[in-house]
């Protein structure tokens, strides 16, 4: 019986991508950010503590990315490949294949 229970918790859950980090591979780290510096008023201590705070979440984004890719190897690295760390970047067009779409196509296709 405890056997059976060490082995289930040992086992990884399946790679999943969710809405949001199909935009970032590190939403929640994005946020904090976001919460660091989107103020109206930087005091001396904000102005402390927000690029600390940056600095803090930008090592633990690579200790985390280091784990990731060593527990997920192929998979995480394809998903790395497709996905910015923390700064979003326009999609490209693509048709229903995932093939990319020309600009001027579908202008085409449009008008």
């Amino acid at each position: 019986m405890a056997a059976d229970t060490r082995e289930r918790a040992n086992v990884s859950p399946p790679f999943r991508m969710t809405l949001l980090c199909s935009v970032v591979r590190h939403p929640i780290m994005l946020g904090f950010l976001i919460a660091f510096w989107a103020t109206t008023d930087l005091s001396q201590e904000r102005l402390l503590f927000a690029p600390l705070g940056t600095a803090y979440i930008l090592v633990g984004v690579r200790f985390e990315e280091r784990d990731l890719r060593a527990g997920l190897g192929a998979v995480y690295e394809r998903y790395a490949a497709e996905v910015p760390g923390l700064v979003p970047r326009p999609r490209r067009r693509t048709n229903r294949r995932g093939a990319p779409v020309a600009a001027d196509a579908h202008r085409a296709q449009d008008g």
